[in-house]
């Protein structure tokens, strides 16, 4: 069989049994429909749709979180302790490398390593104290790997950064590396995507915070959660800064700029900040 990865067919059916979950990393768990070209882990529920998926899923070429979320739902949430999980402050070589890549030169202790499966974890914490501290997941071998939830927690209830003071301004940017590369620990909060709720605004007002900065991705979700954040702190009483290409919006107070939060190094972005603010 070609183009299959380690794995053997299973007797008396179609379904090939592959030895390990490219986003679990369970053994003899994922199972692939030959004939229907439909495959799914039975441990994480990772799903894929036809051979293409099946293919970049194990070339670590497939948008992991897109794929595990299309087969989660009936997926029970757990809570993870650090037992759980082989977790090292060191980290070597191959880790350090990753995030140097990234443009993470000092991480401060962010960071834990699982050495057994090659990932990089970092703690998320819950907007709302019902919900318990969680990890982020990421492996550094796949090229296109994207941070992924350990458990199958909703993403909405949970942000990077939260437990920081952050003064009287927050920076609201999407993702981990938008918060670290930058070196801004202490004033950027990630939604951990694009979707801004009250829960954000609660967790503000709750910390004294008085001015809201929505840096966002230019791309066409980035621009539409800012856009969504900028009503919704509005309507709250603030006025909001957003940073964006100023053509796709309508609001008041928009500073210019067509660029990832992570394009800027530290110095250049305290630069950028005190010229438009």
């Amino acid at each position: 069989m070609q183009n299959l990865p380690a794995g053997q067919p299973v007797t008396g059916s179609s379904e090939y049994l592959c030895d390990e979950c490219p986003a679990c990393f369970k053994e003899k768990k994922f199972y692939f429909n030959l004939e229907k070209g439909m495959g799914e882990c039975k441990s994480c529920h990772i799903a894929v749709h036809n051979w293409g998926q099946f293919r970049k899923l194990f070339d670590g070429k497939l948008d992991i979180s897109a794929a595990w979320r299309s087969g989660c739902k009936s997926i029970q949430t757990k809570v993870v302790s650090k037992t759980d999980i082989q977790l090292r402050d060191y980290k070597p070589f191959e880790a350090q490398r990753f995030l140097n890549q990234k443009g993470v030169t000092s991480d401060k202790d962010l960071f834990k390593w699982d050495p057994d499966k090659k990932l990089l974890l970092t703690e998320i914490q819950p907007w709302s104290p019902e919900y318990p501290v969680e990890y982020l997941r990421r492996h550094i071998t796949y090229k296109n790997s994207k941070w992924i939830h350990f458990t199958g927690t909703h993403t909405s209830r949970y942000g990077y950064g939260l437990s920081q003071h952050c003064g009287s301004t927050v920076i609201w940017v999407e993702g981990v590396f938008d918060v670290v590369v930058p070196g801004r620990q202490g004033c950027a909060v990630a939604l951990l995507g694009t979707v801004f709720r009250e829960d954000c605004v609660a967790w503000a007002k709750q910390r004294g915070i008085k001015r809201h900065i929505v840096w966002l991705d230019p791309d066409d979700a980035g621009i539409n959660g800012a856009k969504k954040a900028a009503k919704l702190l509005t309507y709250y009483g603030h006025r909001p800064i957003i940073i964006g290409p100023k053509k796709e919006f309508d609001e008041e107070i928009v500073l210019d700029c067509d660029k990832e939060p992570g394009d800027f190094s530290p110095e250049e972005l305290a630069s950028q900040l005190m010229r438009w603010t």
